[in-house]
Parts: C-alpha cells; sequence; structure tokens
C-alpha cells in the first residue's frame, strides 16, 4: 500500500475549480447532523449515557442509531459499545417494564447496525424478562411496573414492538412471534384505544380506559409496533389499522402544522422525549406501507425547528413552534429525531439519458432529485453516486469529449466541476461517501489503465496507485466501517480479482479467483468491518464471491450471468447480503443473498443485453433495484420490502449504459 499523494480538502477542491453545492438543497439532513452533534454533547463516556435519565438514554441513543442508518454516518457508533459494556451487568432490566422495553429496542437496533449477536440477545433477555410481568389481570397484558399496580400503554406497546422485532430477526422463532400477537390481541381489545383512535393513558382498577392523557409516544410506538407485527405475520390489514391510527394522531397532536405535547410548556424530565418517539414511529409506518402520506407533515415539523426552535448554538428547545426554551436532553434527542426521520426518506438514481448522454437523477421519496443537468457523459460509459454524510449527493461521470473525471453535486457538502484527470475510454468511475462529509473516486486513468483516485474531504485520496485494471473495466468502491478506504476490481494482464486499500483494515493483493474478461466486480461494506465482493467467474459467467471478515462468503454460487455484465451488491439494514444481477440465458432481472431476509431467485422482468442493474438498501430493511428494460432501454424498478417501489419510469438511459442508484 502507498501513502496517499494528497488529501484534497473541501477549499482544495473548490481551488481547483469546483463549486460547492448549495446547503439549503440539503437542510433537514444537514440540521439532523448539527442536532445529533449537540446531543452527544450530553454523552458520558463513564456511565455510557446520553444525559443523566436512564430509559431517556436508551431513547437518545436509539435517535444516534437512527441517524447513522439514515445517513451512514459513523461519528458516533463508539455510543453503542459504549452503553452496553457500562451498564450490562444490570441486563438493562429495573423495576420500571416499559424503562427495560425502551433499551431492548436499542440493542435491536444494535444488532441491526453491527451485526453482533451480543445486543440481539440482550434484547432476548430484555423480553423475557418483560414477560414475566404478563398475567391474567385485565385478561392480559405487562404491568407497568413490577409492584404491579398499573397496567398502561407504553409498557405493551414496547412489548408488541420488541417481540415482533425479535421474531424478525431469530431464525426459526415461533415464541417472540406468539407473544407478539398475544400483545396485539390483547391491547387492540382492552379499551386503551378510545372511539377516536388515540390510545389514552392506561387501564383503571376496573380495567376500563381510564381517560388520561394522550400522549404522543403512546401513539407512535404502536405504529412501529405494528409495523414489525405486519412483516412477523404478513398481514398487511395491520398496516391499515395503523394509519387509522396515525391519521387520527396527526390530526389530534397538529396545532398550525406543528406537533404540541400536551403538557407543554412544562413537561418534567420525560415529557421531552415523547415527540421524537411519536415521530419516529410514524416514520416507520410510512416506511413499512410505502406511504408518502405523511412526508408533508414530518417535513413540516423539521421545517418548524430549523426555524423557530434552534438557538445559536445549535440547541433545539421543547415547543417545536418556538420559541426555543426549557433545553434539555430531551429536547434535543426530540427535535433531532424530528430532522432525522426527513433525512434521507429517498433514493436517488443517477444514468445516462437516452436523448444526448446527458446525466440524468430520478428519484423516489421526500427531497428526491429529478431532471436533467446539463453535463454530458462519454458514449458508453455509466455514472457513479453517493449520498454524502451531509445530506448532498455526490456523482461522479467519465466526461463526454474529454474523458476528465467529472463531479456533479447537489446539496449540501457537495462540488460540481471539471477535475485534471482523465478516465480511460469506455471506462466508468466509482464513487463512496466518506465518514466526515467527503468522498473518494477511484477510475482507471486514461492512457495507463491505472488504477486512480481523487477525494475531496477528511480521510480521502488523491493520486496514482502501483496498480492497474484491466481494459474496458471499472473498479468498485466501498467505505468500511472504520472509514477506511477499500477498492476491487479486475487486474490487468491476469482478470484476477485484486483488492487495494486505503487505511487499517484494509486488504491489499491479487486473489486466486479471476474475473470475467471485460467484467467489473461489485462490493459492499460488512457491519463488522470487513466487506464482501461479487463477480463474474472467469470462464463461466458463474455468480462468485470473495469476502473478508465477519459475515462474509467465498465460493461459488449455482446461479450465472449474461455474459460482459457484472453484478451489484448491498448490506442490508440486518447485514444480511442482497446481490442482483444480469441473469445468464434469460437476460431477467435474478436475486441472489446470503442472511436472513434476503430474496432469491428470478423475476419476471427482463434487463436489457449487456447491461447490469444496480442496487441500494432501504432503511425498512428491503432493497431497490434499477435497471435498463430490455427492448426499450426505460429505466425500470423493482423493489423488495417497506419503502421499494416496482415498475417502469417514463424516463430512458442511453443504449448499453447502466443506472447507479444510492
Amino acid at each position: 500500500m502507498i501513502a496517499a499523494l494528497a488529501s484534497v480538502t473541501l477549499g482544495a477542491a473548490l481551488g481547483a475549480g469546483l463549486t460547492a453545492g448549495p446547503a439549503q438543497a440539503a437542510a433537514p439532513q444537514t440540521a439532523a447532523a448539527a442536532g445529533v452533534k449537540v446531543l452527544m454533547d450530553s454523552y458520558d463516556s463513564g456511565t455510557g449515557l446520553i444525559g443523566d435519565g436512564w430509559w431517556t438514554s436508551a431513547v437518545a441513543l436509539s435517535t444516534v442509531m437512527t441517524y447513522q442508518q439514515t445517513t451512514n454516518d459513523t461519528s458516533y457508533s463508539y455510543a453503542i459499545s459504549g452503553a452496553f459494556n457500562a451498564n450490562k451487568g444490570s441486563n438493562f432490566e429495573n423495576s420500571y417494564l416499559d424503562d427495560t422495553g425502551w433499551w431492548a429496542l436499542a440493542w435491536v437496533q444494535a444488532y441491526d447496525i453491527t451485526g453482533d449477536v451480543d445486543y440481539l440477545h440482550m434484547a432476548e433477555t430484555d423480553a423475557a424478562y418483560i414477560h414475566g410481568y404478563w398475567d391474567s389481570t385485565c385478561g392480559g397484558g405487562v404491568w407497568w411496573s413490577t409492584a404491579k399496580t398499573y397496567k398502561n400503554a407504553i409498557p405493551n406497546e414496547l412489548f408488541l414492538d420488541l417481540t415482533a422485532a425479535l421474531h424478525n430477526r431469530v431464525p426459526g422463532d415461533t415464541t417472540y412471534l406468539g407473544w407478539a400477537n398475544a400483545e396485539w390481541n390483547w391491547f387492540d381489545g382492552s379499551g386503551m384505544i378510545n372511539g377516536s383512535r388515540l390510545v389514552n393513558d392506561g387501564l383503571s382498577g376496573s380495567c376500563q380506559n381510564n381517560g388520561q392523557t394522550v400522549w404522543t409516544y403512546n401513539q407512535g410506538v404502536v405504529l412501529a409496533g405494528l409495523s414489525e407485527l405486519a412483516r412477523a405475520t404478513g398481514d398487511n390489514s395491520l398496516l391499515s389499522t395503523a394509519e387509522s391510527l396515525a391519521n387520527a394522531s396527526t390530526a389530534y397532536f397538529s396545532h398550525n402544522g406543528v406537533v404540541v405535547e400536551p403538557c407543554e410548556p412544562n413537561c418534567g424530565a420525560d415529557g421531552p422525549s415523547f415527540k421524537g418517539i411519536y415521530v419516529r414511529g410514524l416514520r416507520t409506518l410510512a416506511t413499512a406501507a410505502g406511504t408518502t402520506a405523511y412526508d408533508g407533515f414530518l417535513q413540516t415539523q423539521a421545517n418548524a425547528i430549523v426555524a423557530h426552535d434552534t438557538n445559536s448554538a445549535g440547541q433545539f428547545g421543547l415547543s417545536w413552534a418556538g420559541p426555543v426554551q426549557s433545553v434539555s436532553t430531551g429536547t434535543e434527542s426530540s427535535a433531532a429525531a424530528a430532522l432525522v426521520v426527513n433525512a434521507r426518506n429517498r433514493y436517488e438514481v443517477a444514468f445516462s439519458a437516452g436523448t444526448g448522454n446527458q446525466l440524468f437523477l430520478y428519484g423516489n421519496g421526500g427531497g428526491a432529485i429529478n431532471g436533467g443537468t446539463g453535463v454530458s457523459i462519454a458514449p458508453g460509459t455509466s455514472p457513479a453516486i453517493a449520498e454524502l454524510a451531509g445530506g448532498g449527493i455526490e456523482v461522479a461521470v467519465n466526461a463526454a469529449g474529454t474523458n476528465q473525471l467529472y463531479l456533479y453535486g447537489a446539496g449540501a457538502g457537495s462540488v460540481t466541476g471539471a477535475t485534471a484527470v482523465g478516465v480511460a475510454s469506455g471506462t466508468s468511475p466509482a464513487i463512496a461517501a466518506l465518514p466526515g462529509g467527503g468522498f473518494q473516486t477511484v477510475f482507471s486513468a486514461a492512457g495507463s489503465n491505472t488504477l486512480w483516485r481523487y477525494g475531496v474531504g477528511a480521510g480521502s485520496y488523491t493520486g496514482s496507485t502501483p496498480v492497474g485494471l484491466a481494459a474496458g473495466t471499472s473498479p468498485a468502491i466501498a467505505t468500511l466501517a472504520n472509514g477506511s478506504i477499500q477498492v476491487t476490481f479486475n487486474a490487468g494482464g491476469t482478470n484476477q480479482l485484486y483488492l487495494y486499500g486505503d487505511g487499517p483494515g484494509t486488504t491489499d493483493g491479487g486473489t486466486s479467483v479471476g474475473v470475467a474478461s471485460g467484467t467489473s466486480p461489485a462490493i459492499t461494506a460488512l457491519p463488522g468491518g470487513g466487506f464482501q465482493t461479487v463477480f463474474s467467474a472467469a470462464g463461466s459467467n458463474t455468480l462468485w464471491r470473495y469476502g473478508v471478515g465477519t459475515g462474509s462468503y467465498t465460493g461459488s454460487t449455482p446461479v450465472g450471468l449474461a455474459a460482459s455484465t457484472s453484478p451489484a451488491i448491498a448490506t442490508l439494514a440486518n447485514g444480511s447480503i442482497q446481490v442482483a444481477f444480469n441473469a445468464g440465458g434469460t437476460n431477467q432481472l435474478y436475486f441472489y443473498g446470503n442472511g436472513p431476509g434476503v430474496t432469491d431467485g428470478s423475476t419476471s422482468v427482463s434487463v436489457a443485453a449487456g447491461t447490469s442493474p444496480a442496487i441500494t438498501a432501504l432503511p425498512g430493511g428491503g432493497f431497490q433495484t434499477v435497471f435498463s428494460a430490455s427492448g426499450s432501454n426505460t429505466l425500470w424498478r423493482y423493489g423488495v420490502g417497506a419503502g421499494s417501489y416496482t415498475g417502469s419510469t417514463p424516463v430512458g438511459l442511453a443504449a448499453g449504459t447502466s443506472p447507479a442508484a444510492d
């Protein structure tokens, strides 16, 4: 490995003739990053807690983890292990069952991010502890506390969410699904959901709805729970039920469009955390149901916080409509959650358009960008795209007429303009976002096919490397969990799979496996720190895997690719690996996966000959593929899971090119 020749800062990039993208294009994500940074100022490395509260620290940690899942910014991942290691001796149990439920759900989320089964086992331990306080009083349900004096909504909603989530993550489970179904059947018939489709606080001594306060968090957790249960059972009527509850609560809490907690302006130590829990539950439902019905409502909350509830220190107050007051860890966590759920509820596709080889963007979801850019791409090449940590998008292309590396950006942290480096004719660059907000591109250099790097921001590299690519092929890149950069490519002269990295924990050198001539490998980072590559094998076009680290796979598969095409790969939210490719013999879109929750097999849609699909993971656990459709070169989508889309679009790709998605 050779040390970086240069690390280009944003200022240096601008000095080279690039221009910065407008920050306002991604205000929610930029504000979310700033909000989470301020929230983490309350982190105590000794206790592992964010702030002074116990259960509210679990909620704050969940907000931080949601931010990481949404933006891929791993800057605060230390807080996960910090909280766990400092407090695991107690199993996160105390006399209040809802406190245990908050922590248990945090560990399910930590498992989704890291793949570390210790977190999942802790969540299972906590689920068993809570279940120990289920009895026949009022017909079922768990108690609020070990004192067994009150049956109320929040511990039961948390238990629903937790047990359904565990079923969705523990292979072969039947116990947690049984508990989840029993919980929902009891809760739905308990009377706590009133005639207005709002959840009151709990039950009276005579097991009737006690008519107490309709808190926001009681309206939010049930939405998350029903979303998990719908996934567990395949019963989409549960999502319809959740939407009826969501419709009632969004109307009830809206004061000139902005959510107001019933306790405002005096909400004590617990109440300030409630609204953030509510909006996260609402976003979970929207993702699970694949609906944009609540996007406007959620965007209104983010807009209000940015405009009226943020002080000069970047702190958030209790009232999202302003003025800034009663600032606490709870208000920080809550408002940050509202910004995070708006930060990335979209995916963006970049491609070379069928008319003029113009770079075209096509997106789905709130904040997505659609339309031409005026940038021309070299014929026969394809763009690469990455969403930056600051919320913007960055696209790298081989420019028409010059074969220079050209960058096109939109939103915070992005840059636009030509560079002084050339890309080999007929090849395409690759790009990956960096945790600090910049990005790294790699490509086959014009005239030599040497692997070249061009980066912007902290941790990036610019300069040549001592290794070369096979003619007509392109590299692939991934940012590893620790922020290092891993590149893979089809090596010049040998057609071997070759690995090249910058930073600690990377892998360098040739492998003993061959890549089909004229094709390129794909790579994805894994939660445990390693990576997975996939490629079309030399001589057979069989899908092959080569991985490094926990959760990776190496070896052949029983499926094959169409000649001269390359696979695409993504790491799903639960750490499983999903591959999509143009199938040999049929040109059908084909899926192959490793791990729980993946999809395998052929689809009924066809990919244009000689082109390859792209894939991106979705926050809700599924994935989205896009490709050039056979016979028309129309951009087609095929998705699996919450928030995905399937069907044609009104835009078309240049013949022989492939889209990119993130």
